[in-house]
């Protein structure tokens, strides 16, 4: 889990690499528990151009859709708890965007506690029924702006990873709300993900699943 920029298929196929080398099958879906396997493009290249528009799109009207994810939200979540189904193999979801929706709604206006509110919490901790144990990468706001930086140079970037730039109140906001919520919902592993070498980032990652090992058949998101 975690924003834009943070590394969520970097660290996804650092995993399956380390893995695979160890002789073990490892399937990567990603947006969803239920999804079809991912390929081995990163999330921002499988968009596309048409996915780029639908995305500007959504969030040029979001104040007016928000209220509707009341209603959205728990049906995708609901809905993808119902449709998944344990694998014999480990299985890697990259995000989770109802999840991801959650946190952004609540970024956008926060509750005056500045958490997560009840119905949320309530809401995300559904997906612990997946028996997933999560991950939940986190950046520091200069490595995140330099990151869509080199995006923006090189002509890959999106609509959110702008509109990220733009406001970095709201991307620290983002980034606190799902921390919040993936943590105490779910039990969240964190991960700092400053420009780790390879081998601080398999440190952390022992640090961070320390609990599991590679013949678990437990997802992970």
């Amino acid at each position: 889990l975690g924003t834009d920029a943070v590394g969520k298929d970097h660290v996804a196929d650092f995993l399956i690499q380390r893995w695979e080398a160890l002789g073990h099958r490892v399937e990567k879906r990603a947006g969803s528990f239920s999804e079809v396997v991912a390929d081995k493009r990163s999330s921002s290249d499988r968009k596309g151009a048409l996915g780029r528009a639908m995305e500007l799109l959504f969030l040029t009207f979001f104040p007016l859709l928000r209220p509707l994810l009341a209603i959205v939200l728990p049906l995708m979540i609901r809905r993808d708890i119902r449709r998944f189904q344990r694998p014999d193999h480990p299985v890697l979801i990259v995000s989770h965007t109802a999840l991801r929706l959650l946190a952004f709604s609540e970024a956008w206006r926060p509750s005056k506690s500045g958490n997560p509110r009840p119905s949320v919490t309530a809401l995300a901790r559904e997906l612990a029924e997946t028996g997933a144990t999560f991950l939940m990468l986190t950046l520091a706001p200069s490595i995140r702006e330099q990151r869509i930086q080199r995006r923006v140079d090189n002509l890959t970037s999106d609509p959110f990873d702008r509109l990220m730039v733009r406001d970095p109140q709201l991307a620290n906001r983002f980034q606190q709300q799902f921390m919040t919520l993936a943590v105490n919902s779910l039990g969240a592993r964190v991960i700092e993900n400053n420009d780790l070498d390879p081998d601080a980032l398999e440190r952390e990652l022992i640090r961070a699943m320390q609990i599991m090992t590679v013949n678990s058949t437990t997802p992970i998101a």
